[in-house]
């Protein structure tokens, strides 16, 4: 390993400033993948139904918890029958 002695970064920067000049750029032409991107996302709008059906279906099971969250812990609790402010609960 040779010693180097330390370079300026500035120059070193420099350097490259100058090789990059040099460079030819190529031409792009984006137009057929951004063209794709749309077309991709307006594909979301045909998947509306799907989104409502998943809507309806996370609705349906909140629903669905909130009346089973209440008759399971009664289950769990033996005397929460005998707790109720109802005396006719009981019967």
């Amino acid at each position: 390993m040779a010693n180097h002695p330390p370079s300026d970064p500035l120059k070193t920067f420099e350097n490259l400033v100058r090789q990059a000049n040099r460079e030819s750029v190529p031409e792009i032409n984006a137009m057929p993948e951004v063209m794709r991107r749309i077309r991709q996302e307006t594909g979301l709008i045909r998947e509306r139904p799907l989104i409502w059906m998943t809507a309806g279906s996370a609705l349906a099971a909140v629903a669905v918890m909130i009346f089973a969250i209440p008759a399971a812990s009664s289950l769990l609790d033996p005397l929460s029958a005998l707790m109720q402010n109802n005396p006719m609960s009981m019967f």
